[in-house]
């Protein structure tokens, strides 16, 4: 039966799998959001008053915390990566390979890319007297 049900796709293919960032405080946070709104939604969704108020501050509260929380598990990678470069040089050239691979998401192939960004990414236009100044005292540093 099972089967039959994966055949007419009934069943769905993936099975839902949390962000990497997501903590117990964002779900409070994501709960407390859903209350307010539906309680504005509730309200006619007024433009001002109360309701409107502490939505909005929820609102911001919980994009604030995601924020910190997507920041604070790159940092952790981050960490992972440094501890590993001071103490294991293997592992970390395995782990930067392996994030290399995983994250590949264009269909255009490498020669296309590099021919699109070379006819962007040119400077043909002569230095200012800043830029050659600083050029002049980076080289004697």
């Amino acid at each position: 039966m099972i089967e039959a049900a994966r055949k007419a796709e009934c069943i769905p293919k993936c099975a839902f799998r949390p962000k990497k960032y997501w903590c117990p405080d964002l779900s409070r946070a994501r709960d407390t959001k859903r209350f307010w709104w539906q309680l504005w939604v509730a309200n006619d969704r007024l433009r001002q008053g109360m309701v409107y108020r502490c939505y909005k501050n929820v609102k911001r509260l919980f994009r604030k915390l995601s924020k910190s929380c997507v920041q604070s598990s790159q940092n952790k990678l981050c960490h992972s990566l440094d501890n590993l470069l001071h103490r294991n040089m293997n592992s970390f050239w395995k782990r930067i390979k392996r994030q290399e691979n995983s994250h590949i998401h264009s269909s255009m192939p490498c020669s296309k890319l590099a021919d699109c960004f070379a006819s962007i990414m040119q400077d043909n236009s002569p230095l200012t007297d800043q830029q050659q100044f600083r050029s002049k005292h980076s080289i004697m540093i």
